[in-house]
Order: C-alpha cells, then structure tokens, then sequence
C-alpha cells in the first residue's frame, strides 16, 4: 500500500504543428467520444518523432527574421519610444517582438503517451503532475479532456481515476501553444519539465498537502490536508517523523481525527525537535518529515519534505536578516535557457548554473519572471541559496490567482525561499488606482497559504529625479511588505526619505550589454563593448550603494546568464540578450570577476583585456582590473609601468604601449595579503583542451577550448569543432554567440572567444571526440 510514483519523461511521440479536430457530426458536444483527432485513441502516430522529456520544440525549430508590422496602442498613436513622451506611465515599447523572442517560430506542438495500468491499481486513486508547460496547454485521457492550463510556468495536475482503463493500454495526450506570449522574452514551448503519474490510496494527501512552518525555533507546526474517499466513518491518523539533517532522529508526534467522507480535512500538529541546526547559505541543514496517513494498522500515504529552520526577516533600519544576523543580499536574476537545450534544462544544466553562481559568491536567485522548477528549488535548499520566486502578472483576476495560490503552495516549505514577488515592471498597474486594490489582494490571499513578506520589482525609469515625480507610485509601493526598486538608483533615496519604515530590496540592477571577449562595438555582428560607453563602471558605484548602506537588504542583477531573446540594445542579427555576467553556456565575462571580487571573502585580482591584442606593437591598449585588494601595480614583460588605487573595486590603469608577452597584475590589501594575476600573449592555434565541466545523475557539460602551443587560451580563436560520441546521445552545442543561427542539436559548432560546449548524455567511461580541420583530435574518456 502507499503512494507510488512513476517518471513519465520517456517514452513520448511528439508533433510539431497542429492537428485539426475531426469533422465528425457530434464534434466536441459529448464527453470522450473524440476518438480520430490528436486526442483520439485511433489516430495514428506511428510516424510522429520520438522523444523524452522535458522538450523544448520551438529552440530546434525554424528561425523567423521576417519584418515585423507597427504596433499601436488602442488610440492609434504608434507603440514607439516617443510616444512616452507624452504619457510617460504607459507600457513602453519593446523594439522588435519578433527579436525578442529569439527570432523564433512558435506554433503549437502535440505530445502522446500510452501507457498500462494493472488490474492491481484499480483501487487506487490516479494523477498526472506536470511542473510546467509552455503554454496554453490543453490535456486528455483516453479521449476525454482534463482541462485546460493557460500559463506555462505552473505546475498542475489532474486526476486520470474515472477514465483510465485499468488492465489495460491507456492514452494520454498533450496539446501545447506556445503562439502567444506569455512573456516578453525567449520562452520555448512545449512540456520542457518534468512529469510523473501517481498512484495513491483512496485515503491520501491532497496536491501539496503538507505545510511545515519553521523558524529558528525547534518549534515547528506541521499542518495537513487529506482525503477520505475509502468509507465513511473511517478513522484516520496522522503521524509525522523528524529527522535531523545528518538523519537521526529529531522529533515525532502523531493525532487521530475522523475525517468526513469525500471531503477535504485537516488538522496541524505541533513538534519541539531535539535538535536546533540552522539553515543558512553557509550551513544548509536540512531537516527532514516523514508524514504518513495510518488507519486500520496500515500506512495509505507516505511523503518526505525536506525544510530547514531559520528565519529570514526584512528590516528597514538593519535590512535583511537571517537567523538575527544581518546578511547582504548578493543576488542574480535568472532566466530558465541555456544554450544547446532551450528551455528544457536538465537538472544538472541547473545544478551547473547554481554552482556557477555560488562560485562567484552569489547567494540569491530571483527567477525571472515566474514560478521555479521544484528541481530549481530543491537545489537552492541544498546548495544554500536564498531564493526569490516570481509572479507571472499583478493581477487579482481568478485564472492569476489561481496561479499564484500554485506557487506559494508548492514552495512555502522550502527554506531558501525569502519572499514572494508579486510581479515584475508592471508600469501599466503600478502608476495607476488600480496598482494598491490589486496589491492589498494579492497579499491577503497569499496570507491565507504563507506568512512570508511579498514584494514587486517597481520600476520609475519614466520619472524625473525628485521626490514630488514618485508620487503617482507611492499608492502601489507603500501597500508592498518590502519596497522593490528595479534600477532608478535616483530615486532610492527620495523613495527612503518618504518611507524610513519600510523595508527596502533593490530587485533589479545593473543591465550591462558586452558580449563575451568583445572590446570593440560589431552591430553588425551583434557584438557590443561596455569599454565604449560613457560610465562603464556606474554598477561598481551602485553595488557600492547597496553595501554601504545597512537599510538596502540587497540587490539582485540582471542577469546570471545570458539568454535567447530581448537582445537590447544589439540590433539583428543578434537574436540573444548580452546581459548576463556568464555568457548563455556559463563561460565568465568579465564582470563576473568584478562581483567575485566583491562577494568572496579572499584576494581576487582579475585584469582585462586579455594580454592578446590584434595590432601592430607600439599601439596603445587598455588596461583594467577588478579587485578587492585596494592598490594594484601594473608590470608589462616584468618591467613595472604604474601603480593605481582601487575605487569601488574597479582599478583603471590606462592606455599603454602594446607589447607582446606578458602582463602580470599584482595587487595588495589590509596586511601582508597579496595576489596576482597573469595574461600571456596567445600564439596560433595548436591544440584542442577537453574538460568536463559539470556530470550529474544523466547529463554532462563539456567545454572545448582553443589553445596555442603552450596551452594559453586563445581569446578571439573562431574555429570549427565537431563532437562525436560512439555511445550516448548529445543533446545539444553552443558557443554564447548571440548572433549564432546554428540548430542546437547540431554537432558542429564553431567556437566563440575561443570555446564551445556541448551538453551530453553518455555512459561511464565512454568517450567524447571533438575534432578540428588542421587540429589534432581530443578526447574525453
């Protein structure tokens, strides 16, 4: 007895396109007689692609470069800049739609399953749980329909239990459309997470049925709800097991309680642990309930969540606290793409991604903009990363409502999550009456689920400087828990002076736009420089803001990654953002350095460009540092040419005669502590350098790099690779190119600032080749 359940990511047939309905006489007016069209038990899909999920269709379909129409608002006044001018509180204009979507085509996509339940499980209670579908999906079983999923970035489930066949072949279809956006940006299509079929009893917990309240008490209160759909009068009870994070045993305690007969019932027990061990980004112990339904002497239902006792407090004097302790917020906003797969990132693409940033000294993720994967959330917990989900829309309609209530409950428990963000920029809400009603409803009803704090990411760019110019925002603002400003570091400070008593979170900051290893402007290969523009080390200035002032709780920059679409300001052919401190694979660029030099506690030194420059010798060429160290001394060929200050982090040497060979950079701190950093001067192509840069449970990162004769990295290297696996399957290649049209699942990929990588599933021991015309071959075993 208990709860079974099932991975249902393999064994899918998928379509890209439509299927029409079938021209049948009763059409879609009776329950599951449509039996010929993609929801039908009789259409044959024997010629459809095989697949596994999750599945991003739209990344490996055809691209669009088409023009696009004007766009108007309802007035007719055309959808462009100027006409802010006029209306500075209207939605501004996004540039080119189809570019910022990734100048992809999006379209529809049909997914079909059969499966087998066993005469065993007729009893049994029957679910399909989907963490997301991208979007607009629509799902059935054995021709009938379950419902309808408008959003693709909540979970859901529906219950199979009615219209399964048991002991027999079942059919489970999928229809998503993903023409419409959701978003603003690159969002993929299709069913790009994880699924699973479960089997429970007929007395069972309810979808996220177990709520664990914690703090930094070993007091903890345990509340859940079930289902009774066995007998009436059956007495149940519940009995919860605590284990301690190194799995010994902290606590238990059990109710008995006479839930009503097909109805909903609850209750909340209270436990004091015997044991107290916080979680922090530091320590992330985690806790672990075992929480079972017994009756009869037999246990119906069994779930383990893992949680972690701590509090996490939003001050507006002391900013925000974990545990009593003040701690600053050094986070990374984060959309879910990665090169080679789309949308649909493995785990252990995530798990890559996190370790990246933790490795840069980030301790915060804001999810952008919408709810996280459970897989995402589960690693924050783990790996000790403080975690900011967000609302797809402000709006208080019951189909968002809906969604948000799906957020908080899947992830109330989870004890990397702070706050909830009620949404993002909603510049058409937040200038308007309508912005504070919508707000006070949002966070009433999340109180009903959760008592964590709830912000927004505001945003007052369209405002002049001055404290009379936020008036039309403070309604909205004021009704927040915890202010969130989105860049406008003008109006920090008048926004603090009008509101000493709220707490104070900058949610998005910084947008810098260089492409990686790119110090000269290429629009016309969508490359920018930040070496170009006027201030390009105003973000040191404004993380130097947020640290030196213990009322701002932290800032979140925009982004950890780069990502398919919104590539402002770059015009096509570029078809990616440039935004991200890591490029779209997780290869550093520069600024990564800077706020690792910020955010790590050791003496980090990182000089910029790299020491190979394509111009005569004699030709003046920049020199720059990101350090914490608070003087650097320059040496170029051993001769030492400067010494400069640190300010803010950033350490501007100037401009210095070119000289092949070797620049060292040598820096010193408080004490005695010193570090150095060295660029040699890369010769010709020589050698290709394999490592792995990530192997999960099922899935590799491989980084192939470009390298002279003496293993130097060769920063401007632009050659073609090819990967070859005899056993395994790759999933797909990128470079980080934002102009690259490349399929992802191509095996050819030319490298970028001297790299690429390739995402692969393989077995233990069996090798990856990559090859090079005029290179010797490498390989990976």
């Amino acid at each position: 007895m208990g709860r079974e359940v099932v991975d249902f990511d393999s064994g899918w047939r998928f379509l890209c396109g439509d299927v029409p309905y079938p021209n049948t006489f009763w059409g879609l007016s009776k329950a599951g007689i449509c039996t010929q069209g993609g929801s039908g038990e009789e259409f044959d899909d024997s010629d459809w692609e095989k697949i596994d999920l999750p599945h991003d269709f739209v990344h490996l379909g055809e691209r669009d470069y088409s023009d696009e129409p004007p766009r108007r608002y309802a007035d007719g006044t055309a959808m462009t800049n100027s006409a802010l001018q006029h209306d500075p509180f209207r939605m501004w204009d996004t540039g080119d739609w189809i570019q910022n979507r990734g100048c992809y085509r999006y379209g529809i996509g049909w997914y079909r399953k059969r499966f087998r339940l066993e005469e065993a499980d007729r009893d049994k209670r029957i679910f399909i749980e989907f963490d997301g579908v991208c979007r607009d999906s629509q799902v059935w079983c054995n021709g009938f329909s379950l419902g309808r999923h408008e959003s693709g970035y909540t979970g859901f489930a529906y219950e199979l239990t009615d219209f399964a066949r048991f002991g027999g072949e079942n059919l489970l279809a999928v229809r998503a459309d993903s023409t419409l956006p959701e978003g603003w940006y690159y969002e993929g299509g299709g069913i790009y997470r994880h699924v699973r079929l479960l089997k429970l009893e007929r007395i069972c917990f309810v979808r996220h049925g177990v709520r664990i309240q914690a703090s930094a008490s070993p007091r903890i209160r345990i509340g859940y709800r079930l289902e009774n759909r066995l007998e009436p009068g059956r007495k149940v009870r519940f009995h919860c097991t605590v284990f301690s994070p190194d799995g010994t045993f902290a606590g238990e305690g059990s109710l008995e309680f006479l839930p009503e007969y097909w109805r909903e019932a609850g209750a909340e027990l209270e436990l004091t642990l015997n044991s107290c061990k916080f979680w922090s980004p530091a320590h992330p112990q985690l806790y672990t309930a075992v929480c079972e339904i017994e009756s009869g002497g037999a246990v119906f239902d069994r779930v383990k969540v893992k949680f972690g006792l701590r509090s996490a407090v939003f001050d507006a004097q002391r900013g925000f606290l974990l545990n009593g302790e003040p701690l600053k917020i050094k986070g990374m906003c984060c959309h879910q793409d990665h090169a080679g797969v789309g949308t649909a990132v493995p785990d252990a693409v995530q798990e890559f991604r996190l370790l990246r940033l933790r490795e840069m000294g980030c301790n915060a993720y804001r999810v952008a903009h919408h709810a996280p994967s459970p897989e995402l959330a589960d690693l924050c917990d783990r790996l000790g990363i403080l975690l900011l989900p967000e609302n797809r829309l402000l709006s208080s309609a019951p189909e968002q409502l809906g969604q948000l209530r799906e957020m908080v409950c899947a992830f109330r428990n989870h004890p990397s999550v702070i706050l909830w963000s009620l949404g993002n920029e909603e510049t058409r809400v937040q200038f308007f009456p309508e912005g504070p009603r919508i707000v006070e409803t949002l966070k009433h009803f999340v109180r009903q689920f959760d008592d964590r704090p709830v912000t927004a990411a505001l945003f007052s760019n369209y405002l002049t400087s001055g404290p009379a110019a936020l008036d039309r925002m403070l309604p909205t603002a004021r009704a927040l828990d915890v202010m969130g400003f989105n860049y406008c570091d003008q109006h920090w400070f008048f926004y603090r002076a009008a509101n000493p008593e709220q707490p104070f979170l900058v949610t998005e900051e910084s947008s810098l736009s260089p492409v990686r290893g790119c110090y000269r402007d290429d629009h016309e290969h969508g490359k920018l420089s930040w070496l170009g523009t006027e201030k390009p080390f105003d973000f040191a200035r404004r993380w130097a803001l947020v640290r030196d002032y213990s009322f701002i709780a932290g800032l979140f920059i925009w982004t950890g990654f780069d990502y398919r679409g919104e590539p402002t300001p770059l015009p096509r052919p570029a078809a990616a953002s440039s935004f991200g401190v890591m490029d779209s694979c997780g290869f550093a660029k520069d600024s990564f350095y800077y706020y690792a030099a910020q955010w790590r506690p050791e003496p980090l030194l990182y000089a910029f460009p790299p020491w190979t420059h394509r111009v005569e010798p004699g030709i003046p060429v920049p020199v720059y540092a990101f350090t914490n160290c608070d003087e650097a001394e320059l040496l170029i060929n051993g001769r030492t040419v400067c010494h400069r200050k640190a300010v803010d982090g950033v350490v501007c040497f100037g401009e210095f005669p070119y000289e092949p060979g070797v620049l060292c950079v040598k820096g010193s701190g408080p004490g005695s502590q010193t570090v150095e950093f060295v660029s040699h001067t890369a010769g010709e192509p020589a050698a290709l350098r394999l490592e792995s840069a990530f192997r999960g449970a099922n899935v590799e990162l491989v980084n192939v790099f470009i390298v002279d004769n003496f293993g130097v990295v060769i920063p401007d290297a632009e050659l073609p690779v090819i990967f070859e696996l005899t056993e395994g399957v790759l999933l797909g290649t990128g470079n980080g190119r934002p102009d690259d049209t490349v399929r992802d699942d191509s095996p050819c990929r030319t490298t970028f600032a001297g790299c690429a990588q390739a995402i692969i599933r393989r077995p233990p021991g069996a090798p990856i080749t990559v090859r090079s015309p005029g290179l010797p071959p490498a390989r990976l075993g």
